[in-house]
């Protein structure tokens, strides 16, 4: 097993064209902003309302002022008829692999109903084909998630001094009141950012109904690992018809660190979709997802990361998932190597996937391994990635455990995110002595077969007795 990282309205765009969403000289005054989550009430998972789940846009510069688009979405797999997200499953239905069609509506200003399109903002629009990365694995799962590139020139890097809006709109949402529309805008401006940041956190993000706060990490870096400056909620048409939560229920704490705050009771139990905007220089990402409100009293059953480094699941409070993040350094042209080991003590339950929705690019899971039997069993899988030197800097990987229980449709259950930071530095040094000091004399000698010692000259030579005495403590097998 191997997976690689890579009635609806037209609205117009409310918010001033001529104001970037966040801009570095004033993310003091982001802490200040009203923070509100683009939200419907509790909806039962799954739902069957519509059929958008999740949705992000990313981009990198070509050359001058051509742009590649990368529009990561995940959508309701059952939608519709079965001519809709057609494949190569056995259920006839897509699968990993295969390249569909995006459906939906979008209704013109004309009045003209057509199929969804990605807009670029300069007046271009772009049919959407996706390339399944992930499938659901059972019937409430209900999900494909996958990519589409499109690669656009602008006539000038912004538009006129104002960002580019770059959109994703249509309808409908899977979650939510019935005919909930969807913009999902991303803000591009070449003058001052040749790339964005690719939304790391899962698209699907689980707690509980516990009123003790839940915090989740919204991470994002870009290709070449420069992370993000601030976060805030969508507002006006970057929302689509979504509506506002209480901010009880959910908020941003410090707009620079990217720690949502989330309280499972405020919430409800059901399925909640959320619209976070994440923004770099001047570049801004949108993050339009899910969350999922589970009852306190699965918490135990949930399955949880073994073995620690780099992934381990530990608590912030009783029976709340703590957001803490393990660190790993490596050098770009090395390969970054690690075991993931996720348990279920469910009965009558296995582990049946350890998965990430955006990993780095270049980087693939593989060596996927069972141990135990249903009830105590063990998954393990390989994360392996060689960074080139451009990739140099901060990447953050997120990761789930899923569970499968013996009854095939029955809810699985997740361990909830996961997220590991990678530090890649670009130059790997030559290794070097602490000790001796540079210049200093050092003398070899073989004393055990296949060993050797190193060990500093003294400023007076010593005997051959003094060596042996001060060497034993000094080999090194």
């Amino acid at each position: 097993m191997q997976r690689t990282a890579d009635e609806p309205r037209q609205r117009e765009q409310h918010q001033p064209r001529g104001a970037p969403l966040m801009l570095t000289g004033a993310l003091s005054a982001l802490a200040a902003l009203s923070v509100c989550v683009g939200f419907a009430s509790a909806a039962p998972c799954p739902g069957t309302n519509g059929h958008l789940r999740f949705g992000s846009i990313s981009y990198r510069q070509v050359s001058g002022y051509t742009v590649s688009f990368k529009i990561e979405t995940q959508w309701r797999r059952s939608f519709s008829s079965e001519n809709v997200f057609a494949g190569s499953g056995e259920d006839g239905r897509a699968v990993l692999g295969d390249v569909v069609d995006v459906p939906g509506v979008q209704i013109s200003a004309a009045g003209v109903a057509g199929p969804v399109v990605f807009q670029t903002g300069d007046g271009t629009q772009h049919p959407l084909f996706l390339t399944v990365t992930h499938h659901s694995l059972n019937n409430s799962e209900d999900f494909l998630h996958g990519y589409s590139m499109v690669e656009h020139t602008y006539r000038a890097p912004n538009d006129g001094g104002n960002d580019w809006l770059a959109s994703l709109s249509g309808c409908c949402r899977q979650y939510g009141p019935a005919f909930r529309e969807f913009q999902i805008t991303a803000r591009v401006n070449l003058a001052l950012d040749g790339e964005s940041l690719r939304a790391k956190a899962l698209p699907m993000i689980v707690i509980t109904n516990s009123p003790v706060m839940h915090n989740v990490n919204i991470l994002a870096n870009t290709y070449m690992g420069a992370t993000a400056m601030a976060w805030r909620i969508a507002q006006g048409s970057e929302l689509g018809t979504a509506t506002m939560p209480p901010t009880s229920a959910a908020t941003f704490p410090v707009a620079t660190s990217g720690m949502l705050a989330l309280n499972g009771s405020a919430l409800g139990i059901g399925c909640h979709p959320i619209v976070v905007q994440i923004a770099s220089v001047r570049s801004v990402t949108p993050y339009d997802a899910i969350i999922k409100v589970i009852p306190h009293h699965m918490e135990p059953l949930r399955p949880v990361f073994i073995l620690g480094k780099p992934l381990l699941t530990s608590y912030s409070s009783p029976g709340i998932r703590s957001a803490e993040m393990g660190t790993l350094h490596g050098y770009a042209g090395y390969m970054i190597y690690f075991t993931l080991s996720a348990r279920t003590s469910r009965v009558g339950s296995r582990l049946a996937d350890i998965r990430s929705m955006a990993l780095p690019e270049g980087a693939v899971l593989v060596n996927m391994t069972t141990e135990g039997s249903l009830g105590n069993h063990i998954l393990n899988v390989d994360f392996k990635w060689t960074p080139e030197v451009a990739q140099s800097h901060t990447h953050f990987v997120c990761f789930e455990a899923i569970d499968a229980p013996s009854d095939g449709d029955a809810d699985m259950l997740s361990s909830g995110q996961h997220c590991v930071q990678l530090e890649v530095e670009a130059i790997n040094p030559a290794p070097a002595f602490d000790q001796p000091a540079p210049n200093a004399t050092a003398l070899f000698y073989m004393r055990v077969p296949n060993a050797f010692i190193i060990s500093v000259s003294l400023s007076v030579s010593p005997s051959v007795s003094d060596w042996t005495s001060h060497l034993k403590s000094h080999v090194v097998s």
